[in-house]
């Protein structure tokens, strides 16, 4: 992450992935939490390496299973869509990492099912 953040731009290091939470047996909103709590992780790491989250937070993506109970999984991603701002989850990301923008802005995210 740190030497795509430095010399390749335009490229997304790393999928942070809920999709195998989600087969594992977890719930929706447990897919949810563990895959932001994984986030916050390689967040703090990153920043503990010497990088801004203005650097490379933009460009972090996400997994997410999808299954067949539609609503709900709408309900999910919409939901998986805003919490970046994780003000939802309790986590101001401004003070904590002394960032102006959302550490998800532009953050690719994406799906698939095992159905």
């Amino acid at each position: 992450i740190e030497y795509a953040t430095r010399h390749l731009p335009e490229f997304h290091p790393i999928s942070i992935s809920g999709y195998h939470i989600r087969e594992a047996g977890a719930t929706a909103v447990q897919e949810l939490a563990f895959t932001f709590s994984n986030a916050e992780v390689y967040v703090r790491a990153l920043l503990d390496r010497g990088l801004g989250v203005d650097e490379f937070g933009p460009r972090l993506a996400f997994f997410f299973g999808c299954h067949n109970h539609f609503l709900e999984e709408v309900a999910k991603f919409r939901a998986g869509k805003r919490l970046p701002l994780f003000a939802k989850i309790g986590i101001s990301i401004v003070p904590i990492f002394q960032t102006g923008v959302s550490v998800l802005t532009g953050a690719l995210f994406d799906t698939t099912s095992s159905i």
